[in-house]
């Protein structure tokens, strides 16, 4: 049988993915450049957002936002059904549980932590859940029958709660109407790189009716940067942040970004002339509970929910104004 599932495993492999064995250089290529950005040991700035997070920890956290609250239960039901497999050498436990452990254990070791790489163990938690609430139901009915009533109701509601989200316009439409709406021809925005553009075209609407530059918010930290940064920001008549994919991140790590990160800081308290005049967003919902995923692992958000800011300059300082600014605010 194991002989027969290798050999069906390679048959169905080679089906579905031909182009794996047809072009092995590029395949070799492409698995040595994802396992090197997994890793860490290929340092690509989309994964910054990883910099000191606490392995295995960091995962956990986030199976909240990817499970909801029957985490818990599943943590501790993994937990019981791994003892219970040690404990009782039962061999269906055992074989139920070796995969996800020790998935979580290699994966979870991982530099990059994207929140869809731990999708494959979720059923097994799921399991695990089920195995232990109803192993509590048999000892105390009442408490398990409360425990599994809990478990199912708020786990329908965080997944109608999530489900809102496809129910409403996605942000970047619902900016690049307003974009199109408020801001006159010919203005000029910054936007990032390494993030979507703003404004999306849409029906007569196009993005060529403003001046759009994207910042090259990941350039190393410089005086070359305080100069690139200021003349694009005495330049420039509105800011739009598309999601938090950067300024989520940089704000954050200013032993590498110091002035990128005080840039963010400053923007926000209001202290480079520009001023927040919107901000979309469009948190998992119901019957009018919002609820604040900010906190999520940033590709849980950043796709297809992402919180969208637009500042407009208000001041309107120039370059040598800006420059003194941030050459202070790096000292």
């Amino acid at each position: 049988y194991f002989i027969l599932f290798i050999v069906l495993s390679f048959i169905v492999f080679t089906i579905f993915s031909p182009y794996t064995f047809l072009d092995w250089k590029k395949f070799m290529e492409s698995m040595n450049y994802e396992s090197g950005v997994a890793t860490g040991s290929l340092p690509v700035v989309y994964t910054l957002q990883f910099d000191h997070t606490i392995p295995y920890l960091f995962q956990i956290i986030n199976f909240f936002w990817q499970i909801g609250i029957d985490t818990l239960f599943c943590i501790l039901g993994f937990i019981f059904v791994l003892f219970e497999a040690i404990r009782r050498k039962n061999k269906q436990l055992l074989i139920l549980s070796i995969f996800p452990l020790l998935y979580f254990l290699y994966v979870g070791s991982w530099h990059t932590k994207f929140i869809r790489y731990m999708v494959p163990i979720i059923p097994f938690l799921l399991i695990a859940s089920s195995i232990f609430l109803i192993k509590i139901k048999s000892k105390f009915k009442i408490l398990g029958s409360l425990l599994i009533i809990i478990t199912v109701t708020t786990t329908i509601i965080w997944a109608l709660a999530f489900f809102s989200i496809y129910t409403r316009t996605q942000t970047r439409i619902a900016v690049s109407q307003w974009v199109y709406l408020n801001i006159p021809n010919g203005q000029k925005i910054l936007t990032e790189q390494w993030d979507d553009g703003l404004p999306v075209p849409l029906e007569q609407f196009s993005p060529s009716q403003y001046q759009i530059t994207p910042l090259a918010m990941y350039d190393t930290d410089n005086l070359n940067k305080i100069d690139y940064l200021s003349y694009n920001l005495s330049n420039a008549d509105y800011i739009i942040f598309n999601s938090r994919r950067l300024y989520g991140t940089l704000i954050h790590l200013a032993d590498k970004y110091p002035i990128t990160s005080k840039y963010y800081q400053l923007l926000f308290a209001g202290k480079l002339g520009y001023k927040e005049i919107e901000e979309f967003t469009s948190y998992p919902s119901i019957l009018g509970f919002e609820i604040n995923d900010d906190s999520s692992e940033e590709t849980f958000q950043v796709y297809e929910h992402p919180k969208v800011i637009i500042f407009k300059n208000e001041e309107k300082m120039s370059a040598n104004q800006y420059i003194t600014i941030l050459k202070n605010a790096e000292q």
